[in-house]
């Protein structure tokens, strides 16, 4: 027989009056009398916004639009009476003749306190109900309408009120006092014809539509037989229809065979036999985690272990089933959800009515069926919703057999000894792997503890005496005291993370290079910094006989080995991992903050630049960062919410506060200016490019004034983690606080070979001067001769 297109099908639907269901311009109907219906009576389906007002869809606060597909009963066939001068009135054929639709007068909805009666709803009210349209009380229940942009659009509003449209608020038929309403979507009321014959146009149209999704999916895997479809098709109404009443039920009794002949395609697992459970809505394989009494979840993945594997036996009842999983041999149980469990619930294996391939529900009554959430979850839901449908698949004996159970690597092992890294995260996502051990969740955790180890600043503290920190200087790697611990930028450490190993590799933060090959401990050398390719990968273990201590082992075996003073402070490595001495055993240290050492000025304040490879959040004096310097001064910004890394900043504390305490975190404030994280050498630099910080002293008095000046003669070098300005092309910049500006007469004063330089009023360099011009010379004013 020659096969019926789904474009073709789709066609014969519109010939079977697809176009009847168009929306009609409404008719009124005269008055119901006697309590009962004028035999004129117009009744219509009715939207607002594009959802059926029916009283199939109240509660007791009021009518709710939530159904998008037409009831076809009299809950939701509606007429109206009256005109649109004195107002029309809203009769429900359910309701009967004596009430009508009506709406509360709430000005204010809770979410919203504008005034636009959104706290008003809709209910069914004695017809006898006066209408009113005042602020918070009485009911309204008369309305006209202003026709819309579309043939046939309404918008209602109340009678007596410039703009209090019928609208949808939250879930309920409310009000928008608003002239927008009008051709706005959410206020377009559209009618329907509600006869014997639009009902079975609009019954056809539906069941034609369901079915052709199925022949939509025809040559697809788990597809319905095309025999099936065509026994539907075979089953409609022919001919010429006279009662439309009775072939809307042979429609409905073809579908309902249709759905019964589909069920009927679908798997039915045998005992003995191995299944895979898959979601036919969203693709995800259901697995039973380890542990017993934990709620089933799905992967996205195909399936590569027995948690994936399901058998089932016969249920206690007939047509029932017990499920049980053949990596953790426990069988599904339902509490409040669906868990593993030493004793099986019997569930149903039922056809879901919305889905259009051989897939079926399964689980116990109502919303009690397994359903594949927006997570990982298998929880209760109906049998008709689109992720409670899952795919029965047998698997052969070989493939079951070529399953592994997953081995974690010793993902805590490696990355769990590390301090501070155990966070919330770390600890769900082990927890996750430890319920579902499958290759997802390995890498979820690896990638968490992972992203945890390399967000760590950690200062690297030896076993042995006082000089013990790991740090660097021009020759290479090195051992600092420990009262300079916080003080030295250059002991800050991460550990870089090699993919798919357990190795890490050591990087300097202020050096920005990683810690080379460890040279030999009976040797004069100390290892060098270098690139990322020439980096050493370095693994960390517990060192059980120093509590709270690690060993760092090089990719030879050996650990690193940090020499004290008697040795020149050199980094090497050791023959093994068990000095008593304790020169080859590290702290891992978390670096919370950075000391800066403070200078002052003599004009009551303590100053320092600083220039990090971290950013601060915080500190104990006041923090400032530059905007783009000017011809002769710059803007200083006060933060209070820390500076990004690499960026210099000012620190301004109080006349005797010899240090500053930045804390180690997070910004994103930036700063005009630079600075340098190692010593700058300007031997051979245009100094003249530079701006440092620095004090001038008015000559003759004792007036200080700060500001960034050209480096002296004498001055050949910049510290590392010091703020300058490079490029400015000023002599000196006068520092400008909030409007309050150094001195610019003695900033500018500041020159490089300290001779008197000539400025105007608006400090910049002159080399000659007008008869009668105002200058400054040395900080004072003078009219040239």
């Amino acid at each position: 027989m020659r096969r019926t297109t789904l474009f073709a099908f789709l066609m014969l639907s519109l010939l079977w009056g697809l176009n009847a269901a168009a929306q009609v311009a409404f008719v009124a109907s005269e008055a119901p009398s006697n309590g009962a219906w004028n035999t004129d009576t117009h009744w219509y389906y009715v939207t607002l916004g594009g959802k059926y007002v029916t009283l199939d869809a109240a509660d007791g606060n009021g009518l709710k639009l939530s159904i998008t597909e037409c009831p076809m009963n009299d809950k939701a066939r509606w007429c109206l009476v009256g005109d649109n001068t004195s107002g029309y009135k809203f009769y429900n054929k359910s309701a009967g003749t004596d009430k009508v639709l009506g709406l509360t007068n709430i000005k204010h909805l809770a979410s919203d306190n504008t005034d636009t009666y959104g706290g008003s709803k809709a209910q069914m009210y004695d017809a006898t109900t006066e209408s009113s349209s005042t602020d918070d009380t009485g009911i309204g229940t008369s309305f006209t309408y202003a026709n819309g942009n579309a043939a046939n659009s309404y918008y209602f509003k109340l009678s007596g009120t410039p703009k209090r449209y019928f609208n949808q608020r939250g879930d309920y038929f409310s009000y928008w006092a608003d002239n927008e309403a009008v051709n706005n979507s959410g206020s377009t009321m559209l009618f329907y014809e509600a006869t014997a014959q639009a009902d079975y146009n609009t019954t056809l149209n539906q069941t034609n539509a369901f079915v052709a999704k199925y022949e939509q999916r025809a040559n697809q895997v788990f597809s319905v037989p095309q025999s099936v479809i065509d026994t539907y098709k075979n089953s409609l109404p022919t001919g010429t229809i006279t009662d439309y009443t009775a072939a809307k039920t042979q429609v409905e009794e073809a579908l309902a065979t249709f759905k019964s002949n589909v069920d009927a395609q679908w798997i039915r697992p045998e005992a003995g036999k191995y299944y895979t459970v898959q979601n036919a809505h969203n693709g995800r394989y259901m697995y039973a985690p380890i542990s017993t009494g934990t709620q089933l979840n799905t992967l996205t993945s195909e399936t590569k272990y027995k948690q994936f594997v399901w058998t089932f036996e016969n249920g206690s009842t007939d047509g029932t089933y017990k499920m049980k999983n053949v990596g953790t041999e426990a069988y599904v149980a339902h509490t409040n959800n669906f868990v593993t469990s030493t004793t099986a619930t019997d569930l149903n294996l039922t056809i879901s009515s919305n889905q259009y391939d051989v897939a079926g529900a399964i689980g116990l009554t109502g919303e009690h069926f397994m359903h594949s959430n927006n997570t990982t979850s298998v929880i209760d839901g109906g049998d008709t919703w689109g992720a409670s449908r899952w795919k029965i698949q047998e698997i052969s004996q070989a493939d079951y057999e070529a399953l592994n159970a997953y081995d974690e690597k010793g993902i805590d092992n490696v990355f769990g000894i590390f301090p501070n890294v155990k966070d919330d995260a770390y600890n769900a996502a082990h927890t996750a792997f430890n319920k579902t051990p499958t290759e997802e969740c390995m890498t979820a955790w690896l990638n968490t503890a992972a992203k945890n180890v390399e967000s760590q600043v950690y200062r690297i503290q030896n076993g042995r005496g006082t000089y013990n920190v790991l740090s660097f200087n021009a020759s290479g790697a090195t051992i600092l005291n420990e009262s300079e611990l916080k003080k030295a930028v250059n002991d800050l450490w991460k550990f870089k993370w090699n993919n798919n190993s357990s190795t890490f590799k050591l990087y300097n933060l202020n050096a920005d290079k990683y810690l080379s090959t460890l040279p030999a401990w009976n040797t004069e050398n100390t290892a060098a910094l270098t690139d990322l390719a020439q980096a050493e990968n370095f693994s960390v273990a517990t060192y059980t006989a120093k509590n709270g201590f690690f060993v760092i082992i090089a990719s030879d075996g050996k650990p690193i080995n940090g020499e004290d003073n008697r040795a020149g402070f050199r980094v090497n490595n050791w023959d093994n991992t068990n000095d008593g001495g304790y020169s080859n055993v590290w702290k891992l240290l978390q670096a919370n903050d950075i000391e800066v050492d403070m200078h002052a000025a003599g004009d009551g304040k303590t100053y320092a630049t600083a220039y990090l490879p971290v950013s601060i959040s915080a500190a104990n004096a006041q923090v400032f960062v530059a905007e783009q310097p000017g011809e002769t001064s710059v803007t200083m910004n006060e933060t209070t919410t820390g500076v990004k890394e690499l960026n210099g900043f000012l620190l301004v504390a109080a006349e005797g506060s010899n240090t500053a305490t930045l804390t180690i975190g997070e910004s994103n404030v930036t700063s005009h200016m630079t600075g340098t994280l190692t010593t700058l050498d300007l031997t051979a630099e245009d100094k003249s490019l530079y701006n440092v910080f620095g004090r001038k002293v008015e000559d003759g008095t004792t007036t200080t004034t700060v500001g960034f000046f050209t480096p002296s003669e004498t001055l050949n070098s910049i510290d590392g983690n010091r703020g300058f300005f490079k490029g400015t092309k000023a002599n000196a910049l006068a520092l400008n606080f909030g409007g309050q500006v150094t001195a610019i007469s003695s900033a500018i004063t500041n020159s490089a070979n300290g001779k008197s330089c000539i400025y105007d009023l608006s400090g910049r360099r002159v080399t000659r001067v007008a008869k009668g011009g105002l200058y400054i010379v040395n900080g004072r004013k003078f009219i040239a001769k």
